[in-house]
């Protein structure tokens, strides 16, 4: 038996001679596999091997004396285990026996030529000192076999990370040939990468290498290891946290890639490196690639040398983590998933911060030569084709449905000869062919004209010498979406640009006018604005005890007279629809001089303010927005005044008449005007409409009411509606003013955080609010029709007048506090 041992011993002591090299310096465990210029480029993904011993050394822990060859076995193991660190996992048992084999047999030879005297190191470190037990040297074999059989599973895991490396560059060849031969190249990987998890059965689909091993010098800080103490240097954990290759995310990233236009296609490869070729044929597969790394922190194809940082520099990462990206240029905004990989470290979210940007820095194209780029005639044309489908959509949501009437759009040999034959004499200069929207054709140039107005003058007086009279309608409006032009200097590509477009559309661009449908509604209009007229009587007791007794009277078949009570509510009912008609009048006066055709008005009707709004529309397209401010803003503000005037004297008469027979209103409708109710108040004294906050929302307070002039009351619900108009909603007169001064996408953003507003307030218990906003739902989304010129916007003394208005409207609206 001690005869066996003696020959295990000496054998293996003779092939693991070599071991000491391998602890002294280690090898890197994972190579980085560059691509071949005949291949197709691509950069292969690292993997990190583990290779896990079954040991770990833990023989080494059961040694019981201080000999020099213990020593020399622990100082291993801290090397090893760094490696480990690094991520490393190990083959299978099968192929882990065959790998030993083989480079058992290599040890060997290199034993035998390095050391022909046939020595030991074991024995010759032992010299001078007395000898060890059978059991101890079982011990110290034991041990050099291991790290034997450690390296020779390195070695085996270096070749199937060359194999695997080799059928990553067939498989991209096969997927861009769409080749038949990509599921058996996939098995392969499969089974190779299940060998180098230990997996036998791995069937998944391949994953591409990633290495995460460091070579810088790293140990434990706490929890994160990254600092090295010896120099004050610092290096992130970034390549540990390398996300593992996705075959899904990868086909995302290359989908996007293909369907990128091809300046964007041109712009990345300037920015990743890559050539990009003149035909256009780029490799979609290595650029995907390169992306699909850059996502997942895989910089292990960079050809610069890790980089290490200071503590300066982390301090000052740290500082700009802490600012605010709002209100700091400096600020930097982590990517959320270095977040979770620091866990919590601030430190280490700095390093990892660095480290990335450091990388990402290297992919920045400066402006100038982005400005050269975009600036190519075939650029430029690529730009304005990708513009097209934009337009149809923003066409659709910025301009009404009136405006695409399809029997009378004009044709594209009518957008030609526009172009060919009317703007150059127009000063007009067309920069690209007519682009074909709904409705129309949108036609991008420079205007050499004066102003919005010339131009669209000269292009009238044209067209009416021309065979496109009466067949067309052409509007300066605000460029839907900026495209790049080749007089763009890099000041104006890097920043704001306002330009102008022609939309070309036929010669009704107007609301279809549905008299029968609109005399209606106006009648029902009148008709509730006669129940508004009666019904605040009815809110005062003794004019409602009266009604009950001609009620009585009728259920007795005895004949009644109500007529008291039309002649009470006649005041109210003419003086409310007097105040809308001055509200019309506004608009009318407004309209003769501005050369504005207004349609006749119709009374919306409501249930609970008589009317909700008095609508007009455009018999065609208004002069500019100036025109169009005019005349909206006008209505609303003479609606306005006359209601405050007739509040304020309807006031007055209560005070001074005898409220018997007067109209009553509920105090908290009074109470939800700060304006109106604040001028009853003041003329009536003090306390008669606010009330204390511990009463608000009482039984007593909702049962009391105050009797007012009819005056009064219909200049309170006047005041109401009309403030309700200047709502930056739809077609309103609000909705048509907020366009004038903010242009239309910009209007549409307005509207709807204003039906947001309106939705709130109504679903905490105003129905006013709640109706209003049903109205808008149903008839008032979308914009009004385009104006002739919208490229030139209204004055200042337009906007402090807007400005009153507005005032006057939210103080009309907001209830008293």
């Amino acid at each position: 038996m001690m005869a066996s041992l003696s020959i295990i011993v000496a054998f293996s002591v003779l092939l693991l001679d070599v071991s000491d090299g391998f602890q002294l310096a280690p090898r890197h465990v994972s190579t980085t596999i560059l691509p071949s210029s005949k291949s197709s480029g691509r950069h292969h993904e690292q993997i990190l091997v583990r290779l896990a011993s079954k040991n770990k050394g833990s023989d080494g822990d059961k040694q019981t004396d201080e000999t020099e060859q213990d020593e020399n076995n622990n100082n291993f193991f801290p090397s090893f285990l760094n490696r480990l660190k690094r991520g490393v996992s190990r083959p299978s048992d099968s192929d882990e026996q065959a790998s030993a084999t083989s480079t058992t047999s290599t040890l060997t030879r290199m034993d035998a030529t390095s050391n022909p005297t046939g020595q030991m190191k074991a024995s010759s470190s032992s010299s001078g000192r007395s000898e060890l037990s059978p059991l101890e040297k079982a011990q110290q074999l034991r041990a050099q076999a291991d790290r034997a059989r450690l390296e020779a599973e390195r070695m085996d895991a270096e070749l199937t990370l060359q194999k695997i490396a080799r059928l990553e560059r067939e498989l991209a060849h096969a997927k861009a040939k769409g080749s038949d031969s990509v599921e058996a190249l996939q098995k392969q990987m499969a089974a190779l990468q299940g060998k180098l998890s230990g997996d036998k059965n791995n069937t998944a689909a391949p994953r591409s290498t990633t290495s995460k091993a460091s070579t810088s010098k790293t140990v434990s800080a706490g929890d994160v290891k990254w600092k090295d103490t010896s120099k004050g240097i610092y290096t992130s954990s970034l390549p540990s946290h390398v996300e593992p290759f996705n075959q899904k995310e990868f086909d995302d990233v290359l989908a996007f890639f293909n369907e990128t236009p091809g300046f964007f296609k041109k712009l990345m490869c300037a920015q990743l490196g890559f050539k990009y070729p003149s035909d256009g044929n780029v490799n979609a597969t290595e650029v995907a690639l390169r992306l699909d790394e850059i996502r997942r922190f895989d910089f292990s194809f960079s050809k610069d040398p890790r980089p290490k940082f200071t503590k300066a520099e982390i301090e000052k990462m740290e500082e700009r983590l802490k600012a605010n990206w709002l209100t700091s240029e400096n600020a930097y905004v982590p990517d959320g998933r270095l977040k979770k990989a620091a866990g919590g470290n601030n430190t280490e979210l700095a390093l990892l911060c660095l480290e990335y940007e450091y990388y990402n820095d290297k992919y920045v194209v400066d402006e100038q030569r982005m400005a050269s780029m975009l600036l190519e005639p075939t650029v430029i044309n690529e730009i304005a084709t990708l513009g097209t489908g934009m337009y149809d959509d923003l066409t659709e949501s910025l301009l009404p449905p009136c405006t695409r009437k399809e029997e009378k759009q004009p044709t594209l040999a009518q957008a030609e000869k526009l172009v060919k034959d009317i703007l150059p004499k127009a000063q007009f200069t067309s920069t690209a062919k007519p682009t074909a929207v709904p409705g129309g054709y949108i036609i991008k140039g420079e205007s050499k004209a004066i102003d919005g107005d010339a131009l669209i003058s000269a292009i009238d007086q044209q067209i009416e010498k021309s065979s496109l009279r009466g067949k067309v309608t052409v509007c300066f409006l605000d460029d839907f979406i900026p495209i790049l032009s080749d007089d763009m200097d890099e000041e104006i590509l890097f920043g704001e640009k306002d330009g102008g477009i022609l939309f070309v559309g036929g010669p009704d661009l107007v609301r279809e006018p549905r008299k029968v449908l609109l005399s209606a509604t106006s009648a029902l209009g009148l008709a509730t604005c006669w129940y508004l007229s009666l019904y605040p009587f009815l809110l005062n007791p003794t004019l409602a005890q009266r009604v009950d007794e001609q009620l009585a009277l009728v259920e007795a078949n005895m004949p009644a007279d109500l007529s008291w009570l039309t002649d009470l509510s006649f005041p109210l009912f003419a003086t409310f629809v007097g105040l809308q008609v001055l509200h019309e009048l506004g608009h009318r006066i407004a309209a003769t001089f501005t050369d504005i055709k207004p349609t006749f008005p119709t009374f919306v009707p409501s249930i609970i303010t008589g009317v909700t709004s008095v609508t007009t529309s455009f018999k065609e397209p208004p002069k500019n927005l100036q025109a169009m401010f005019d005349f909206s803003i006008a209505g609303p503000l003479f609606g306005m005044i006359g209601s405050i005037v007739a509040i304020f004297l309807g006031t007055l008469l209560s005070v001074s008449a005898d409220p018997t027979n007067f109209p009553a209103l509920p105090l908290e409708i009074l109470m939800q005007s700060s304006l109106g109710g604040g001028i009853i108040e003041y003329i009536m004294g003090p306390g008669v409409v606010s009330v204390p906050d511990a009463l608000r929302g009482s039984q007593a307070v909702a049962a009391m009411t105050i009797r007012l002039h009819p005056v009064a009351v219909a200049g309170y619900i006047s005041l109401v509606v009309n403030a309700l108009s200047m709502l930056p909603i739809g077609s309103t007169d609000g909705g048509r003013i907020a366009m004038a001064l903010f242009g239309r996408k910009i209007k549409l953003a307005i509207g709807s955080l204003a039906m947001f507003i309106i939705l709130l307030l109504g679903i905490q218990g105003s129905d006013l609010l709640l109706f209003y906003y049903a109205f808008c739902l149903a008839f008032q989304k979308g914009n009004e029709i385009p104006c002739r010129n919208e490229v030139d916007t209204v004055d200042f003394s337009r906007v402090l007048v807007a400005t009153a208005t507005y005032f006057l409207a939210l103080l009309a609206l907001i209830p008293i506090q």
